[in-house]
């Protein structure tokens, strides 16, 4: 999925030499409106039968309309989740971003 000029999405950045740079694991989730709600896309399918996705994720995703690899994610509860999961970290509650990360692990295939 290429992010086009004038979408909109969630960007997840990385500090290299002090530059930044989308992240390389499918570094952006387009939002898009799916039946009148803002949803971020999720290039996994099926994500709500996943038991390794937290709870606000997995009863707040549905299948994409348009692309049968992906999930649609109500855009309220993604940021929710990211705000919680930086105000844990923020606060030393979380050990690294890694260990959250598992969650919902971008850098790996769903099995």
């Amino acid at each position: 999925m290429v992010l086009r000029a004038g979408e909109r999405a969630l960007l997840f950045i990385s500090a290299l030499s002090d530059e930044l740079y989308e992240d390389p694991w499918r570094g952006h989730m387009v939002v898009e409106q799916i039946d009148g709600d803002l949803y971020a896309i999720f290039q996994h399918e099926e994500l709500w039968l996943r038991d390794d996705v937290p709870d606000a994720i997995r009863a707040s995703a549905r299948q994409d309309p348009k692309r049968p690899y992906a999930s649609a994610i109500r855009l309220e509860a993604m940021e929710a989740y990211l705000l919680d999961l930086i105000e844990k970290i923020d606060q030393g509650g979380c050990p690294t971003p890694s260990a959250e990360k598992q969650a919902i692990d971008m850098n790996e295939p769903f099995e």
